[in-house]
């Protein structure tokens, strides 16, 4: 451990990683300076604040790699990917950031949070099973008109998430 950060993925005992424990709490950059004066050179280093303590960010996305793999959720992942892939406000990611935002998503178990914007597109079409007992509130957008579902958790006073565009915005509740 480097001045306390986890700087390699042979420090953890991997064992004892989990879900709950791997949860990004927030982003840090620590700064290191070599040289003096005009030849000074400082550079950067990406990390993540974790329960398992300060990690460079490119040992994160290693472990979560890693559970990906652990959990044998590989296709969860791929098809997490490409939903993530097909949403409009993420066209402007190159794949390697897109890929980074998608494990971030997967470490946070976002499919399984009700209040996510795509939890149920997202699990009609790929995990149909898990919402296949809830219900769900049909509402029409005063933005674009739309008509769709949306979940309870989804509603805020401002409005909900519209079920076309995705944006939050006033809405009229059909049923539910």
């Amino acid at each position: 451990m480097k001045g306390g950060i986890i700087t390699s993925i042979d420090e953890l005992n991997l064992e004892e990683i989990t879900f709950e424990n791997m949860r990004w709490q927030y982003g840090t950059l620590l700064s290191h300076s070599v040289g003096k004066r005009s030849e000074k050179k400082t550079y950067y280093t990406h990390c993540v604040k974790t329960s398992l303590g300060v990690i460079t960010e490119s040992v994160w996305y290693q472990l979560a790699e890693l559970m990906v793999q652990r959990t044998h959720e590989e296709e969860l992942f791929h098809h997490l990917l490409q939903f993530e892939s097909e949403t409009p406000h993420n066209s402007c990611f190159d794949f390697k950031k897109l890929k980074h935002y998608a494990l971030e998503l997967y470490i946070d178990r976002i499919f399984d949070h009700p209040g996510w914007v795509g939890f149920i597109s997202f699990n009609r079409k790929y995990r149909p099973e898990y919402i296949k007992d809830m219900e769900f509130i049909q509402i029409k957008s005063d933005c674009c008109g739309a008509i769709g579902e949306v979940t309870e958790e989804q509603i805020h006073p401002a409005g909900a998430p519209c079920p076309r565009c995705g944006r939050f915005a006033p809405f009229t509740r059909i049923s539910g």
